[in-house]
């Protein structure tokens, strides 16, 4: 038996969606920092939404290199994901 693969986007319409997510909507600088953000990672949307600014930023305002998705947040029941 053979797994259902996830669709995904090719290069092509990924880069396509960057540029029309650049000219379009109300905060087009968030939309595509979202779209590369899911893209890149994997996150999931509720995992997205439910980040808090001291999941991505130091106190100092640097950005992390590393998030740890709190494990009451993830899929992952449980257990803390790193992105």
């Amino acid at each position: 038996m053979n797994p259902r693969r996830a669709a995904s986007l090719r290069p092509g319409q990924f880069k396509h969606l960057i540029r029309v997510a650049s000219v379009t909507g109300r905060m087009p600088e968030r939309d595509v920092m979202l779209l590369w953000l899911t893209h890149t990672t994997g996150i999931r949307v509720t995992e997205l939404a439910l980040l808090e600014i001291g999941d991505v930023l130091y106190a100092s305002g640097a950005i992390k290199p590393e998030v740890d998705l709190r494990a009451d947040i993830t899929k992952a029941v449980g257990r803390e994901t790193c992105i």
